[in-house]
């Protein structure tokens, strides 16, 4: 959270809104732990829950700095044109609003059309070994009238962790003041490693806003005192190190929770 935020006034860094884990992609380092994802547990959220999830959640903060629509591959989600819609209506209370893709999808028209009337940008992480594929998605959705962007980051190796403790971890995540809250479904967990750990046998934590939810339960679940369980995976933003860019697995990698 925020600085300064409090329990009547609560204010996000980030939030990732994560509508499926199915990918086009199944790259080695994702930091949303697709790579792990077997056939089985790749799912859709369920779309009235992840509208309901949204309305739930924007009642009860007062701001976001950025929100990123992502998976698993957004494109993938048959309703994304709708989630995208129900999202926009916050724009007011949000900095920085985007669809994060990995351009190697293509887009439905619906899903385009959504993203042009409420101009929200797709977000496409730059790939060296997928880059003929993603400036033609891009081109393709600046010719259907919406935004698109190609962005260079840098990758690291921030899973499955070994050396450390989870309070190390938990720590320099804090530190960071950059928690990867996330939104599955109806569900508010404190980070997405959290969540994705959990949907593969890691116990963890969250907040179901499928019921009604009091804002000082949200605002103490973004400050918790101690680590979670998936912090014993996670490296927590310390000593990361660089890895090559969307390198593929032949097939998922195996899961130790």
């Amino acid at each position: 959270m925020w600085y300064g935020s409090t329990r009547d006034d609560i204010r996000l860094v980030h939030l990732d809104i994560e509508i499926t884990s199915k990918c086009t992609l199944k790259c080695k380092h994702c930091a949303n732990l697709m790579q792990y994802y077997p056939e089985e547990l790749q799912r859709h959220e369920d779309t009235d829950a992840v509208v309901a999830g949204i309305d739930a959640l924007m009642a009860a903060v007062s701001w976001i700095d950025e929100v990123y629509v992502l998976g698993g591959e957004p494109f993938l989600h048959p309703a994304l044109d709708e989630i995208v819609t129900a999202i926009a209506q916050y724009k007011r209370k949000i900095g920085y609003l985007c669809v994060a893709s990995n351009g190697v999808a293509t887009a439905d028209k619906k899903a385009v059309a959504a993203l042009r009337a409420a101009q929200i940008p797709v977000h496409i992480t730059e790939y060296p070994r997928f880059a003929q594929q993603q400036a033609e998605a891009c081109r393709s959705l600046r010719a259907q009238g919406a935004i698109a962007e190609l962005h260079t980051r840098q990758w690291t190796l921030s899973t499955q962790c070994t050396v450390g403790t989870p309070d190390t971890f938990y720590r320099a995540c804090r530190h960071a003041l950059s928690p990867c809250v996330t939104l599955r479904g109806a569900k508010l967990w404190y980070c997405e490693f959290a969540a994705n750990a959990y949907a593969l046998g890691c116990e963890s934590d969250c907040i179901d806003l499928s019921a009604p939810v009091d804002k000082s339960r949200i605002y103490e679940y973004l400050d918790p005192p101690e680590p979670f369980a998936a912090c014993e995976f996670c490296s927590g933003f310390s000593g990361v190190t660089v890895d090559p860019a969307a390198e593929q697995c032949e097939s998922p990698l195996r899961w130790q929770p």
